[in-house]
């Protein structure tokens, strides 16, 4: 396959979708939903980076070329940042962090923290292939596209636990991640039809900004009962869990004692200490007194955050 090479300078178009998408639309990412990606291509808006994505994004030349050093290679004969296009899918930009083609290897920079499970108890030693599935269909989507025979992640976790893994084509899960954003364009993006609602926090936020104010009560519809009913069986098998979850907790703290972690082929289970909250109320009103109350009260009040829409069930007995 052809696939023309842009220049590494080339600013990026949010209109376009790529590989990295791949994990959103499959419904496998921890951070991201297709309804984020619909509106970023359609509407162009961009969900607000988070403050260990900009370090993220910020580390990635290192990351990139601290995995270049442990597999050896010479830095200069890998090209960064590779752009490509694929003639026969305009909607498509494949964005590489480096490249060797004489090797046909490609190499995909990550960091990761230990939030929401994708720390580095999720992943395996050096040199494996044990990778989170959001992750492994977008180096398949690369390795499908490009022909390349092997992909590297270079994974940086925290601030210094550093690992490399190697990933080979599988000519079907490929496929099927090339085809899953293909479907996404034709059924959703060019017709602009609109994912189906799910329970992520995009579709949450979504409808914040669509419906900021609440006034009014009505009774409710008969598909909105339907919903609420379901709603409260799951509320009630979710106290359940919740219930046997507290009880397995408090047996292993019965159990561990003293002990700050204990590990076995589950993982590892820390029970550690933890800093209190600080009160910056208290030490404020320490720190003027009783006659600067009032002007703390609005301060306090000129720097609140913005309202929001909180979603509360009462449900009858």
């Amino acid at each position: 396959m052809s696939l023309a090479r842009i220049h590494p300078g080339l600013p990026y178009n949010p209109r376009l979708l790529g590989f990295s998408d791949a994990g959103a639309i499959l419904g496998l990412s921890p951070w991201q939903s297709p309804l984020d990606v619909w509106l970023r291509v359609t509407q162009g808006y961009v969900t607000p980076q988070t403050e260990p994505q900009r370090w993220g994004i910020d580390k990635e030349p290192l990351i990139v070329a601290a995995g270049l050093r442990k597999l050896g290679e010479d830095p200069t004969a890998w090209r960064r940042g590779v752009s490509l296009d694929d003639p026969h899918r305009p909607w498509l930009r494949c964005s590489l962090d480096a490249e060797n083609q004489r090797r046909g290897w490609i190499l995909e920079g990550k960091s990761h923290h230990d939030d929401r499970g994708y720390g580095a108890d999720r992943f395996a030693g050096d040199f494996t292939d044990a990778i989170p599935e959001h992750e492994l269909v977008q180096v398949q989507g690369y390795l499908h596209l490009t022909g390349a025979a092997v992909a590297w992640l270079s994974v940086l976790f925290g601030s210094s636990d550093h690992r490399v893994y190697r990933v080979r084509p599988d000519a079907e899960l490929g496929g099927l991640v090339l085809d899953a954003l293909e479907g996404f364009w034709v059924d959703h993006v060019k017709p602009m039809r609109v994912p189906p609602v799910d329970g992520s926090a995009a579709w949450r936020r979504h409808f914040e900004r669509m419906h900021p104010e609440a006034s009014g009560d009505r009774e409710a519809t008969p598909a909105e009962a339907e919903i609420a009913r379901r709603l409260r069986e799951l509320k009630a098998q979710r106290e359940a869990i919740v219930a046997l979850e507290d009880e397995a907790e408090n047996l292993l703290r019965a159990s561990m004692g003293d002990t700050k972690t204990v590990r076995g082929d589950f993982g590892a289970i820390h029970w550690s200490e933890t800093k209190g909250r600080t009160d910056y109320r208290a030490i404020a009103e320490q720190l003027v007194g009783p006659e600067g109350r009032h002007q703390l009260e609005a301060l306090a009040e000129q720097h609140r955050a913005p309202s929001y829409r909180r979603m509360m069930a009462r449900f009858k007995e």
